[in-house]
């Protein structure tokens, strides 16, 4: 008689390891998090850094930049003369134009192309300034940059005939535009007729130079704005 077999069933439930997926998700989930929330640090990061370099003043983009180690405020615009040829003129500034408060009465005009521009300087008071030839190349670069007809001179006659310079002051061309620096106990810029008055205390040339040319160039946006209206 034949001995019957005897197959012993195993318990799979018992022998089964419990799976680690759970486990893995929840990690997963915490790289995820993790990731998200660097990914938010440096979108701030790149915003903040952005609104600190770049700004807007009176409407005028402005870059906060670095020239040769010296922080400038950059602002660019093109231009067209009569020709039909292009230009673009880049104003650096070492003054941030949101904290340059010299004040100004009168809007700043300058000529068409193609007219002069007459700048006066009275070195009185203007000479012990460290800054003074380089706020008088500053303005003389923004106008023949932007394709005026400079012509510079000294406001005292006698000063001028010795030194055989031109003599110019507010009311040696009255009819034309005339830019005229000087020493001042308040530094400010003024308008009397066709002149432009910048007057300068402690030695505050390059700002008030630079108050001028931002200004220029707002009033006349400004001036071509309503002139495109009508």
């Amino acid at each position: 008689m034949a001995k019957k077999r005897v197959t012993k069933k195993t318990n799979t439930k018992e022998e089964r390891k419990p799976s680690p997926k759970k486990d893995n998700n929840k990690e997963i989930y915490i790289i995820l998090a993790i990731m998200g929330f660097i990914l938010v640090l440096l979108l701030s990061f790149n915003y903040f850094y952005k609104n600190i370099n770049h700004f807007k003043y009176q409407g005028l983009p402005f870059t906060k930049e670095n020239y040769d180690k010296l922080p400038v405020f950059h602002y660019y615009y093109y231009f067209t003369d009569s020709a039909g040829q292009q230009y673009q003129y880049n104003l650096y500034l070492q003054t941030d134009p949101r904290k340059n408060d010299i004040p100004i009465t009168g809007k700043i005009e300058l000529p068409a192309e193609g007219d002069p521009v007459y700048v006066s300087i009275n070195g009185t008071g203007l000479t012990d300034c460290k800054a003074a030839s380089t706020g008088v190349a500053t303005l003389a670069g923004f106008l023949v940059a932007n394709l005026f007809d400079s012509k510079a001179g000294l406001a005292d006659a006698a000063e001028a005939e010795k030194n055989n310079l031109t003599h110019i002051d507010c009311d040696t061309n009255p009819y034309d535009i005339t830019i005229k620096l000087q020493a001042g106990e308040v530094t400010k810029i003024t308008k009397e007729a066709n002149c432009h008055i910048i007057s300068i205390a402690n030695c505050e040339v390059v700002p008030a130079i630079e108050k001028f040319e931002v200004q220029a160039i707002l009033d006349a946006k400004a001036r071509k704005a309503a002139e495109a209206k009508g």
